[in-house]
């Protein structure tokens, strides 16, 4: 449906618009004005701020630095390792502040579905049973973040990018319509992220979901009913640690303007805390990088 007709749809470039002449911070200030006078008439008084040149208040707020560079809509982009926590922090950002979680195997299943160019590609790709190319990842990612729920909302993505080739991808495909406004790498040593998943069970009869060491199933449960998914055996982790690994270094450094590093070794709701002071205060000038570095 047309921008322009009924009901409206607000685009992603508005909000890169409005983020970058700060056109939030403006109609804030406004506000702010209003409540505090109490006119008797809000649309005169708006009327006459504008013909007195918005207010020597307005003006000088919006020609200095702004107090924050907290994001309004926010964008998170999760990164860091398999293990690492990011599908658990994205579902506690969305359960709290209704960010759309966005999970990058999902789009990609879903995407197969969509009447599009790049869903009919991709249908044709998983059914073929083949990997999906990263630039057709990104651009199904793309495409998601271009519905209303993401553009309204925000959102926070995690399991994309895990490489080098598709961190530039996304970055270029989502450059100039809804590019992150915050990176958050969930930092945790390789070791921890092998120790969290190699242990990881499912019943495959109710889904229920076990850790052997930190939260067995019950006695009782017989243990043929217990699945481990084929990703995370320890070979196959082993892969997929060593891959991310290699690229991690490079993956931050490609984000590095809007980058900050999360200890993801603390407890969840202290790392939630941490993620939630990431995204909502301003970007630190330089982001530490916490000592337990990706090894194995």
């Amino acid at each position: 449906m047309d921008a322009l007709q009924r009901p409206f749809r607000i685009l992603p470039e508005f909000c890169l618009y409005a983020e970058k002449h700060e056109i939030f911070e403006l109609f804030q200030n406004l506000l702010e004005k209003i409540v505090i006078e109490k006119p008797d008439d809000p649309l005169k008084f708006l009327i006459k701020q504008l013909e007195d040149g918005i207010g020597l208040e307005v003006l000088k707020f919006v020609s200095i630095k702004p107090r924050t560079n907290a994001p309004y809509i926010p964008r998170v982009l999760l990164l860091g390792p398999p293990g690492a926590g990011k599908q658990t922090q994205a579902s506690l950002l969305n359960a709290k502040y209704d960010f759309v979680k966005v999970d990058a195997k999902e789009v990609l299943k879903q995407a197969k579905l969509r009447k599009s160019t790049v869903g009919n590609a991709c249908k044709l790709i998983l059914d073929a049973e083949m990997t999906i190319p990263d630039s057709l990842a990104a651009e199904a990612l793309s495409e998601r973040l271009k519905e209303q729920d993401c553009i309204s909302k925000g959102w926070v993505i995690f399991g994309f990018p895990n490489s080098i080739s598709q961190a530039r991808e996304l970055t270029v495909i989502l450059k100039d319509t809804s590019p992150p406004n915050r990176v958050v790498f969930l930092n945790v040593a390789m070791k921890t992220c092998h120790r969290r998943l190699v242990h990881r069970r499912f019943d495959s009869i109710d889904g229920t979901s076990y850790h052997l060491v930190d939260d067995p199933p019950p006695d009782d449960l017989p243990r043929k009913r217990l699945l481990q998914h084929p990703e995370e055996t320890d070979e196959a982790l082993s892969k997929r640690l060593t891959s991310f690994s290699k690229d991690s270094k490079n993956i931050q450094e490609l984000f590095e303007d809007k980058l900050i590093t999360v200890d993801g070794e603390q407890n969840i709701r202290t790392v939630l805390e941490t993620v939630e002071n990431a995204i909502f205060q301003p970007i630190p000038r330089k982001t530490l990088v916490n000592a337990a570095n990706n090894e194995l």
